[in-house]
């Protein structure tokens, strides 16, 4: 498994910002009043690893968050840590795209800027198929999963299986599982639920899914593969001119009496004109092949301007491209130096990189310019990643011109190999013919004979036509031989995943209903049992019976908590070792149970002393009182999350 750890959260516009603490491993706690950010908190982070938050959409339905949507060049940066490797994800407010960017260590143990990538979040987007969710989930160890329902299709995303990892303040107090980001049939279907549930809990449900989607994939290329081989069986019939196939044997043995037979007539053919002679029809022979001989000469001749001129353009390409790759790299550096040293600012001195009062119209040193012309030389961030990503563009603008002129080389090439070719032949015939005549006298012999030399070569061509059309048939035979041995393959491995899930799924929900009892006998005083249902691995309290709506706040936490310890516990477990819980409270529980309930944080088993991390927020002392050290962020009505710019925002860490 792979853990994921959140180290820091910023938030940064042109009137507002935020800085979170650094957080550690283990219970890192946010306590505030109501109001005072906390959700608005958990929107960022979600926000910044791919999420959607309804309330930073300038035209959503619902409750908007005023601070961020009024403010601009705004951005949200998440630093965080996968596995050994570290990375800072900066999303624009109202942007559909991520850059992530990779830190690296070096021999020395310094940490340097490794390189950035722009990752879209949707699929229609993606040019290159590869969407955040994709990198995300890779990096996670999970892999990417496609599901069908009905007719549909669908690739689960790390949304989705976030869905068991961001505890929110759900509408519905018996959910356990966040609500989708978006809505509908098929994001929240039951089947989705249970495949989350699966995902999270080993790498064998991953494959066995995988081997459905696999199996699914191959009957499909066995479908296409035996549609394109009757299509090359028509087609073979056709050329034909008979009902049934001939094979490859059959036709090169009919090719090899067809060309016996043209030879013999050739040979006749020959002897009848070695004793004619005709210097008409000789001249009129010459001068076509002549005539031929000078087009091809012709055509030779442009083609080799046609080269050189590809020669140039492509090193005009070469040029260009290093030019772009340089820019690129310069762009994408300048942007890591605004983001840690926030350099670039109008009203900034560029000595000290102190702010400036600077009155408008007038420098920095106090002399009159035209303020649009003084503004153009500073960017923000947001156009500094517009401009990467125009670069990066036309880098990619650049690679694919490139790729057409070395098709263009290769074509002019091809093209003059093969006129040299003709040329050569055309001068061979030359030698040989130029003695040749035939008489007049034995024209209608050779007329004929000509003709039957006609028909066999048409004959012939249409055997080779046949042949190739055959060739293209056993090769479309054997794809679709393959096709059926790779979904009968894919058929055996489902059938194995499936037996290997049915054992593996009833071993989890075991491990899962024994912790999840413990936490919540813990938890609740009036709760004797608590399991999970075998089908729908919902929550089952008391065998059904239990009733009381204090139980719901408990219900759903212990659920995250049990995820959490089976990570700690159960080897081949994914999921990654990381809660966002956000206000539990305010489901309505008393709060001596809800203390009870955060308690249980502190019996977690971590038998290997794997790390872990959550990041829980709370009302004002809704926490156990040995929880105190954990708090790493108090916010309060005067001290809210989002501080404005030139007005200090001192919350207590």
């Amino acid at each position: 498994m792979v853990a994921l750890r959140i180290n820091k959260v910023f938030y940064e516009g042109d009137q507002y910002y935020f800085e979170s603490p650094d957080f550690g491993s283990g219970l890192n706690i946010i306590e505030g009043d109501n109001g005072t950010g906390k959700t608005t908190f958990f929107n960022l982070l979600y926000y910044g690893i791919g999420g959607v938050a309804g309330e930073f959409e300038i035209g959503s339905k619902s409750q908007k968050h005023q601070e961020i949507t009024s403010d601009k060049n705004n951005w949200v940066l998440v630093d965080l840590t996968i596995g050994e490797s570290r990375y800072v994800l900066r999303r624009w407010i109202g942007d559909n795209e991520i850059l992530v960017t990779r830190f690296e260590e070096d021999e020395s143990g310094n940490v340097r800027q490794g390189s950035s990538e722009i990752y879209p979040l949707y699929r229609n987007s993606a040019e290159a198929g590869v969407i955040f969710s994709d990198w995300l989930l890779e990096n996670l160890g999970v892999p990417a999963v496609e599901l069908s329902l009905g007719s549909k299709e669908f690739i689960i995303k790390s949304n989705d299986l976030f869905r068991l990892v961001y505890h929110d303040q759900a509408a519905d107090p018996d959910r356990i599982y966040k609500t989708p980001d978006q809505q509908g049939f098929v994001a929240d279907s039951n089947l989705l639920r249970q495949v989350i549930f699966q995902l999270w809990m080993g790498k064998a449900f991953a494959e066995y899914y995988q081997a459905i989607s696999e199996e699914k994939r191959r009957d499909r290329e066995r479908q296409v593969a035996l549609s394109v081989y009757q299509e090359y069986e028509r087609l073979a019939s056709e050329l034909l001119g008979r009902k049934d196939v001939v094979n490859l044997e059959h036709l090169r043995d009919e090719l090899w009496q067809e060309e016996a037979r043209l030879e013999g007539l050739r040979f006749s053919r020959r002897a009848v004109r070695e004793k004619a002679n005709s210097s008409v029809e000789n001249f009129q022979y010459l001068t076509e092949v002549r005539n031929d001989l000078y087009s091809i000469e012709l055509n030779l001749s442009t083609l080799r301007q046609t080269l050189i001129a590809a020669y140039e353009e492509q090193a005009k390409l070469l040029e260009l491209r290093k030019k772009l790759v340089e820019e690129v790299d310069r762009i994408d550096k300048i942007l890591l130096t605004h983001t840690q040293m926030n350099l670039f600012s109008s009203d900034t001195c560029p000595y000290c990189l102190s702010s400036v009062e600077r009155a408008t119209g007038h420098c920095v040193c106090g002399a009159p310019i035209e303020e649009e012309q003084y503004e153009r030389f500073f960017y923000t961030s947001h156009e500094y990643k517009e401009l990467l990503k125009s670069k990066r563009k036309a880098l990619e603008t650049v690679e694919i011109a490139r790729d057409g002129v070395r098709n263009e080389i290769e074509g002019s090439e091809a093209g003059m190999r093969k006129l040299e070719a003709d040329r050569h032949e055309i001068r061979s015939k030359l030698m040989e013919d130029t003695s040749v005549t035939p008489d007049l006298s034995n024209a209608d012999e050779i007329e004929e004979m000509d003709d039957a030399v006609l028909a066999a070569k048409e004959r012939i061509e249409s055997i080779k036509k046949a042949i190739d059309v055959e060739k293209q048939l056993e090769e479309r035979q054997a794809e679709l031989d393959r096709a059926m041995g790779e979904l009968e393959r894919a058929r055996r491995n489902l059938n194995r995943k499936e037996t290997e899930v049915s054992e593996a799924i009833s071993e989890r929900i075991d491990q899962f209903s024994y912790y999840y009892s413990s936490f919540m006998r813990n938890a609740l005083p009036d709760c004797r049992t608590a399991r999970i249902d075998k089908d729908n691995y919902m929550p089952v309290i008391n065998n059904g019976e239990y009733r009381e709506a204090s139980a719901s706040v408990p219900k759903r936490l212990m659920y995250f908590m049990t995820l959490m310890q089976m990570s700690l516990t159960t080897p081949g477990v994914q999921y990654p070792r990381f809660n966002m819980i956000d206000t539990p409270e305010t489901m309505g529980i008393e709060s001596q149970w809800l203390k009870q309930a955060v308690l249980q944080f502190m019996s977690l088993e971590n038998p290997e002393d794997l790390g872990w991390q959550v990041i829980l927020s709370t009302g004002l002392g809704k926490y156990p009182e040995e929880f105190e050290d954990y708090v790493v962020l108090r916010l309060r009505k005067e001290r809210r999350l989002l501080g404005v710019r030139g007005e200090a925002n001192t919350s207590d860490e």
